[in-house]
């Protein structure tokens, strides 16, 4: 599993960006109301992402997974 770490070193986005991104759940307001963060909403799978990405298209890209799944 890829951690916010790997992504910074890989120079996807800093690590920071990605983890501020995941605690915005506005992504998942509609299934989970009370939801504090995207925590348990992010679909760990593999993604095509291009370098230095903003951190919220891949919360977006691991929700819209998760939603399918």
């Amino acid at each position: 599993m890829t951690s916010p770490r790997d992504l910074e070193a890989a120079k996807y986005m800093p690590a920071e960006d990605f983890l501020k991104a995941a605690e915005d759940p506005s992504q998942i307001n509609d299934l989970f109301p009370a939801a504090r963060t995207l925590e348990g909403f992010l679909f760990p799978a593999t993604y095509n992402l291009p370098k230095h990405a903003p951190a919220d298209e891949l919360t977006g890209m691991m929700v819209r997974k998760f939603r399918t799944r």
